[in-house]
């Protein structure tokens, strides 16, 4: 048997497999995509896809999941899809270049784009 014919042999048995065990793998999936493993792919690819460029991505996830206020207005940070404190990664739209882990009404104002967030010293 060549490396052509194991592959579609092996392709059928998975095609068969998923046809067969459907809300099995779908039940699977969902609870995945609730652990910290599957919260973090699902962070990182939603910033990639919103063109956000860094060396080290989970490092960034890292700082993201560990800062709990905002880098400009310093108002305390929740998780989740909505409200005024949610945490925003801002980002440069041009360069990519992550700029802040900051609050929805920041991110919504683009403070980032025309200030420069206040040292912490001040």
């Amino acid at each position: 048997m060549g490396i052509r014919e194991y592959k579609e042999k092996y392709l059928a048995k998975a095609r068969e497999y998923k046809a067969k065990n459907k809300e099995h793998i779908k039940e699977k999936n969902k609870e995945y995509w609730k652990t910290e493993k599957g919260q973090m792919i699902s962070k990182i690819a939603t910033w990639e896809r919103r063109g956000i460029i860094y060396p080290n991505i989970k490092e960034l996830y890292y700082i993201y999941k560990m800062t709990t206020h905002c880098n400009y207005c310093w108002v305390e940070l929740v998780e989740g899809l909505y409200g005024f404190n949610k945490k925003c990664l801002d980002h440069d739209h041009n360069t990519g270049e992550p700029r802040g882990v900051i609050c929805q009404t920041c991110n919504l104002r683009d403070v980032f784009a025309t200030c420069v967030a206040p040292s912490e010293n001040e």
